[in-house]
């Protein structure tokens, strides 16, 4: 008898100990839109900023695991984080979480959590962010913007350009014979040499996926040559 009674408390103990998925990511952060505002969470601290009001930082004294996701509590504050899919309903990106919040007496809607990728390739928008294994943080980038059939157009850090290539669904590039179209302009160094850099790494491109919110093109031996990060 004593036991099953050991054994019971141990079941008990082990279904009442929080389990790590369900531990609370921080930092955090999520946003909504009409009236704006963002949260930022790091461990037990929030910080809520909105245009014509002063950051307001909030200690929280409770964060409780409920249904499909967490509720965080402070003085006049309450943060509903619910695990599903999340569209920015003014730049349509998509996001992990949907966040309800209520601060002194105001209730505010977004979404939060890790960014996802779209639902497809065709009329996206993208700005470079890394060529091969360099980082780009400053300057004029390139981009790629992407029509309903897959078709691209955009700029190579220099000129605009339109055509060459296109993206399909079965996640390859397809290279057109004549190649792309672009204005001729002269820039000044560094831009003339990036837009060099980026006209070969594309040409150099087979294949394309998404990485989180990124998206990756690689050469045919299925190194990645160039990383986007999606425009809105």
């Amino acid at each position: 008898m004593r036991a099953i009674l050991i054994a019971l408390t141990l079941l008990l103990s082990a279904c009442a100990a929080p389990r790590e998925s369900l531990m609370f990511p921080s930092p955090y952060q999520a946003s909504g839109n009409e009236p704006f505002w963002h949260v930022l969470i790091t461990d037990q601290t929030a910080v809520i900023e909105r245009p014509d009001h002063a950051p307001v930082t909030r200690s929280l004294h409770e964060i409780t695991n409920v249904r499909s996701g967490w509720e965080l509590r402070g003085t006049d504050l309450k943060i509903n984080v619910t695990t599903m899919r999340c569209e920015n309903d003014m730049s349509g990106a998509l996001f992990t979480h949907a966040v309800a919040m209520e601060l002194d007496g105001m209730k505010y809607k977004g979404c939060g959590g890790t960014e996802l990728p779209p639902d497809g390739i065709n009329m996206t928008q993208w700005n470079l962010i890394m060529l091969g294994s360099r980082a780009l943080t400053a300057g004029v980038r390139p981009f790629l913007a992407i029509d309903g059939q897959g078709k691209v157009s955009g700029l190579d850090g220099c000129n605009r350009m339109a055509g060459g290539f296109a993206f399909l669904p079965n996640g390859t590039i397809e290279h057109s014979a004549q190649g792309w179209i672009s204005t001729r302009m002269a820039c000044p160094q560094p831009q003339m040499e990036l837009a060099s850099e980026y006209g070969k790494a594309l040409r150099a491109s087979t294949h394309w996926r998404f990485e989180g919110a990124h998206l990756v093109l690689l050469n045919p031996q299925g190194v990645p040559v160039l990383r986007y990060q999606r425009t809105y």
